[in-house]
């Protein structure tokens, strides 16, 4: 089923100095593409995740940096 993916282009077809926004359009149709093919195999919660990726490269203004992550300390204390 993977192998069904629409074909990337190839390092030939590349610029030399890639283009950032293309870059991230590129991954973003990947990362699109990918959690389509989780979600018909049955595998929705890993596509929400691919999804959730999606978005944060989307946020390029930075709207999603308002709200850190909170981490646990590992220091047991």
């Amino acid at each position: 089923m993977l192998s069904k993916l629409d074909p990337l282009p190839s390092e030939t077809e590349m610029p030399a100095v890639p283009d950032t926004n293309g870059s991230i359009e590129l991954l973003q149709a990947c990362l699109g593409q990918f959690a389509e093919r989780l979600r018909r195999l049955g595998q929705s919660e890993s596509a929400h995740f691919l999804d959730v990726a999606a978005l944060v490269l989307q946020d390029g203004d930075n709207k999603l940096a308002r709200y850190p992550v909170r981490r646990r300390s590992n220091a047991g204390g």
